[in-house]
């Protein structure tokens, strides 16, 4: 079966579906270790905190999932993939995930039947999820020379809506989940039969840990 008590890390968000109640669920441009999260402020700013503080959704993450450019580096892509999970960019998240990733074919039962797809377990996240801010810790290759690349990084949020979470008069209290991603460029070599641009970087996999995420 599919164990409940599972948060997509917000980057990741295949196959770790928000549940932190008892209930099965289907469920920096720049930035090296240490860096400190850039400002986000503001209903115009662009949730990643990538660009110089203040930067505006519309310059920094909203082309990529627009299709207007592709993130030119892994970290590029993880931040992008972070605000689309703010911006519930569904299509874009499921465009942005190698077709190898664990969760890419969704959530499936013992016996093999579907449960859900991956589409389907992205949404329940965004739903279900607050995102409060994201962190990058620290980064290995990804560059617009490399084939790979790895984003070691933290998120806050709370999660919504869960019964047993929230106590009466006491807000959601924020978790925080720590992710070591890796991506892949799609070259010309592996060709793109999927429709995939050539050179764009895709989240291959993730190691997710914290308070935030608990292992079958």
């Amino acid at each position: 079966g599919v164990s409940g008590r599972r948060v997509v890390a917000c980057a990741s968000g295949v196959r770790r579906i928000a549940a932190l109640g008892a209930a099965k669920s289907k469920k920096r441009a720049g930035g090296g270790f240490g860096s400190k999260p850039a400002a986000t402020e503001g209903p115009a700013c662009c949730p990643c905190g990538g660009g110089a503080a203040g930067t505006p959704y519309k310059k920094c993450c909203a082309p990529y999932h627009d299709g207007g450019a592709l993130p030119p580096t892994a970290e590029a892509l993880m931040r992008s993939r972070y605000s689309a999970f703010v911006k519930k960019k569904i299509k874009y998240l499921v465009e942005t995930t190698h077709e190898e990733h664990p969760g890419a074919k969704g959530m499936r039962l013992d016996n093999g039947e579907i449960q859900s797809t991956l589409a389907e377990d992205l949404k329940a996240t965004c739903d279900k999820c607050v995102f409060l801010g994201l962190e990058v810790l620290e980064t290995k290759g990804g560059l617009e020379g490399d084939a790979e690349g790895e984003v070691y990084f933290e998120t806050k949020f709370t999660v919504a809506g869960q019964r047993g979470f929230r106590q009466r008069g006491k807000k959601e209290a924020p978790q925080s989940l720590r992710e070591r991603s890796r991506f892949v460029r799609v070259e010309a070599s592996e060709g793109s039969d999927d429709g995939t641009p050539l050179g764009r970087w895709l989240y291959r996999e993730g190691t997710p840990e914290g308070e935030g995420y608990k292992a079958n």
